[in-house]
């Protein structure tokens, strides 16, 4: 937050994200939390 990033992992009704979460902290598949992480985090400055 300090450097004006977001991150929601829990969009409603979303089953992608849900299972994608799960698979990367579970199943410790690290390119696939990455991925997710990436593709989700908002810069605040930007808005």
């Amino acid at each position: 937050m300090e450097k004006g990033l977001a991150l929601n992992l829990n969009p409603p009704d979303n089953e992608s994200i849900y299972e994608r979460y799960m698979k990367g902290a579970i199943k410790s598949d690290i390119g696939t939390l990455t991925g997710l992480i990436f593709e989700f985090i908002e810069n605040k400055n930007d808005a």
